[in-house]
């Protein structure tokens, strides 16, 4: 019975990423960025808290240092400042070892309870929010979420160009957190992200956390087939 309930859970995946799919391929038709379209390009680091708990996921556990982060906060349906968006902060970086493999993280404005953490949350501003990663990623403990909770301070404008011109002056902190599915959300790691005066607002790269996913068999078919098509759609 449950390996019934697994196959129709991974084929209703794989029929509403193909919507899903068709639905973001439409959009790239009128605009180079379907989803999230503007954004704020930041740069930081990412330092382990020391000492800390296993966080499950064995790659996030072997990272012992600050690592290099290229990181990006946008608007998930592009809306003007004024009203509330989906936010989103897309994290890109590499897992440590000699291949210098890329790990694209993205994390979307939710609540934070058992259920909410799995519902969009719309804000206007970033600043105080929290963001899931929605999808769980694949332990030896079982199911993990991760989640980055934005400090309140600095104040960050709802307005993305607005909001970059405080982070030149001043670094934007966010806590990296896990929990399992329907568990207590534990502290992994410090991120600090700002952005030097005078770069261009946005950047043209693009984040995939499907093709970019963490090494090893670290994320479940029916999420690769729920979210699979609509990154093919956006990149083609």
């Amino acid at each position: 019975m449950r390996e019934r309930l697994r196959s129709a859970a991974v084929r209703a995946a794989g029929v509403a990423g193909a919507v899903l799919g068709v639905a973001v391929g439409l959009v790239h038709r009128v605009r180079r960025r379907p989803l999230h379209p503007a954004g704020v390009a930041l740069t930081g680091t990412i330092r382990p808290l020391d000492p800390r708990e296993a966080s499950g996921p064995a790659w996030l556990d072997g990272v012992t240092g600050p690592m290099q982060v290229r990181a990006r906060l946008s608007r998930g349906a592009g809306l003007p400042a004024l009203l509330p968006d989906v936010l989103g902060v897309a994290l890109q970086l590499h897992d440590g070892d000699a291949t210098g493999r890329q790990i694209h993280l993205l994390f979307s404005s939710t609540g934070r309870s058992p259920v909410g953490r799995f519902l969009l949350l719309p804000r206007r501003r970033a600043s105080g929010a929290f963001l899931s990663t929605l999808m769980p990623f694949r332990s030896e403990h079982g199911p993990v979420l991760l989640a980055v909770e934005a400090s309140s301070s600095p104040e960050l404008p709802a307005d993305l160009v607005e909001a970059a011109r405080v982070l030149e002056s001043e670094s934007w902190r966010l806590r990296l957190l896990q929990a399992a599915p329907r568990g207590a959300w534990r502290p992994v790691a410090d991120v600090v992200l700002g952005r030097a005066p005078h770069d261009p607002v946005d950047s043209a790269r693009r984040s995939d956390p499907v093709l970019f996913a963490p090494p090893g068999d670290t994320t479940y078919a029916w999420t690769r087939l729920l979210r699979g098509p609509s990154y093919r759609a956006a990149r083609e």
